[in-house]
């Protein structure tokens, strides 16, 4: 179903999008570690949609998005 792939693909890339954006902003911040873990998640999400290409898999990619998420936020110290 060419369809369902395709939603699978734009769900995905609109979540990697959001990952890139989110460490740009954090390097703008000054917060390099969080940047690239959001770089790390971007890269692992756009593996996944090279490989789910022939076969989608939804379930783990809400995984990943929640993980990114379990990261503790540093506050700048004074």
């Amino acid at each position: 179903v060419p369809d369902y792939a395709s939603q699978d693909d734009l769900s995905l890339r609109q979540e990697i999008l959001a990952h890139k954006r989110q460490a740009v902003a954090l390097k703008r911040e000054g917060k390099l570690t969080e940047a690239r873990e959001e770089l790390r998640q971007a890269k692992l999400l756009e593996k996944r949609l090279e490989d789910g290409s022939t076969q989608p898999n939804t379930a783990s990619t809400s995984n990943v998005s929640n993980a990114s998420n379990a990261v503790p936020k540093k506050q700048d110290s004074p």
